[in-house]
């Protein structure tokens, strides 16, 4: 990862002795990624592992309903 900006920060110390440093970055500017929405390569990945792209589902009728508290 990269960062447009960093810098280096020492705040005032009570004691000679102390040496706290923070490096301060900023604007993070991540790798390139595929241009395909992650979604897709999930979905994909899945496929293969599955032994087939496509798999049909059936719809199943059940019973089961949701009812919220009021």
């Amino acid at each position: 990862p990269h960062f447009s900006k960093v810098r280096r920060f020492s705040p005032e110390a009570s004691r000679n002795s102390s040496s706290e440093v923070y490096l301060i970055c900023r604007n993070h500017t991540p790798w390139g990624t595929p241009a395909e929405p992650l979604s897709e390569r999930y979905e994909a990945s899945l496929g293969k592992r599955l032994n087939g792209e496509n798999i049909d589902v059936e719809p199943i009728n059940t019973r089961f309903k949701v009812h919220r508290r009021g």
